[in-house]
């Protein structure tokens, strides 16, 4: 009998499932190769390269931005999610979550790729929509996650367009088929995390005394300042506190809304 063989490997700051392929096996079956021929930029055509793709995994739905921007009246996208899995040189095949985002009244397309975890959330597009708060311009998505420790602001922007959800998630694919190297190295990174802890009191978005600390904290709306950004956070106890991010994404400070303070101050 042929199996196929799965390893658990750290890449980067991620610990995902890494699978060496042997020969052909029932589970390899199953999956649909995705090849991509170079097409135009706004995603018209697919671009050479094989990456396999979990059908049975995919699934669609919708989800709200959290903040709208200058030029946008309707913040309901169509979203796509699907497990992916990406050539590598060694031969293995790196297995990851490709999410894609797209925004039918601008055509903008936002997308992230996450290894796989042991643990597959069952409800993949709810587990994003409750993870990423989105912003959506008439040119542009800034997806913004809390992660950590330490807890940081992990932002990922985007400017592309597609004609579709289908050409957009065509685009994605056609830029992993390109980045096996990166992953295997662990280089591969299109978003950019800088830690807020530095700029806001710990009982903000702590738990206190608690024996593993656990952020208590989430973004409660983004919006453009100049050349940067402000995103507005929600903390322990219904405090607020608004952190400014500059240009480049990254963490320049921060102010407590002070009406938000109650009897904590």
């Amino acid at each position: 009998m042929f199996t196929d063989q799965v390893r658990a490997v750290n890449i980067g700051a991620v610990r995902c499932f890494v699978r060496r392929a042997s020969r052909p096996s029932l589970w390899a079956a199953s999956l649909l190769s995705i090849f991509v021929a170079g097409g135009p930029a706004r995603g018209d055509g697919l671009v050479a390269g094989a990456v396999q793709v979990v059908d049975e995994s995919r699934v669609r739905g919708t989800l709200t931005a959290t903040s709208l921007g200058d030029g946008v009246s309707d913040g309901e996208f169509e979203v796509e999610s699907v497990v992916v899995e990406v050539p590598m040189p060694s031969g293995d095949r790196y297995v990851g979550r490709l999410s894609t985002v797209w925004d039918p009244q601008t055509s903008l397309f936002w997308w992230n790729f996450r290894g796989e975890g042991p643990i597959t959330p069952d409800q993949p597009l709810a587990e994003l929509e409750s993870r990423v708060a989105f912003y959506v311009s008439a040119s542009e998505i800034l997806g913004v996650e809390i992660d950590g420790p330490p807890p940081s602001l992990w932002c990922l922007r985007s400017s592309a367009s597609a004609s579709s959800l289908e050409k957009a998630t065509a685009l994605a694919l056609e830029t992993l088929a390109t980045s096996g190297a990166a992953l295997q190295g662990g280089t591969a990174q299109w978003r950019r995390g800088t830690s807020f802890s530095s700029v806001l009191p710990r009982d903000f978005y702590y738990l206190p005394y608690h024996p593993a600390p656990r952020t208590e904290v989430s973004v409660a709306g983004i919006s453009r300042r100049g050349a940067g950004w402000d995103v507005t956070l929600a903390g322990r106890e219904g405090r607020r506190a608004v952190v400014t991010l500059d240009a480049l994404l990254g963490v320049t400070g921060a102010t407590l809304v002070p009406e938000s303070l109650g009897d904590s101050r």
